[in-house]
């Protein structure tokens, strides 16, 4: 009932055939590869591979050990809800709850990402500059050097 509705409608379907699905997961994998790189050779996390879009960052560790915990975390899902703040860190797998503390570090930091089964999962958009790259880069060694800090005192 609403008129403005389906002429945007028919301009974000234009658009997006106009981008096409191949050149939108091109252009997103080189974001996701760029992350990829410096987190694994800069910050020494793990990169399983990746559907090209977005990709899971880990501190290294068992990941079978991860799944399991999270599997057991939320009753026999292996995906739950994606919030690992529904438990204390306490209760997590130190490497998850090594990642939940970045995820904390980055999001008061109003950057917009979640942890999911122990990754960092990190959706880049097409709209997302170097700058902004650049910048998510530097929060994220920040992120990572501040959570090792803490925990190695723990």
């Amino acid at each position: 009932s609403n008129p403005i509705t389906l002429p945007m409608l028919a301009a974000g379907l234009r658009q997006v055939l106009e981008w096409t699905p191949r050149r939108t997961q091109a252009t997103l994998a080189l974001i996701v590869r760029r992350i990829a790189a410096a987190a694994t050779t800069d910050m020494g996390l793990v990169c399983p591979p990746t559907a090209g879009h977005f990709i899971g960052l880990y501190f290294p560790h068992d990941q079978q050990e991860g799944q399991d915990a999270v599997e057991e975390r939320n009753g026999g899902n292996r995906e739950g809800s994606g919030h690992a703040g529904t438990v204390s860190s306490q209760q997590l797998p130190r490497h998850v709850a090594m990642m939940v503390r970045v995820h904390e570090f980055l999001k008061v930091r109003a950057v917009h990402c979640s942890v999911r089964s122990g990754a960092l999962r990190v959706s880049p958009h097409l709209y997302t500059t170097e700058e902004e790259v650049d910048a998510f880069l530097v929060l994220l060694g920040q992120a990572v050097e501040v959570t090792r800090v803490e925990f190695a005192s723990r």
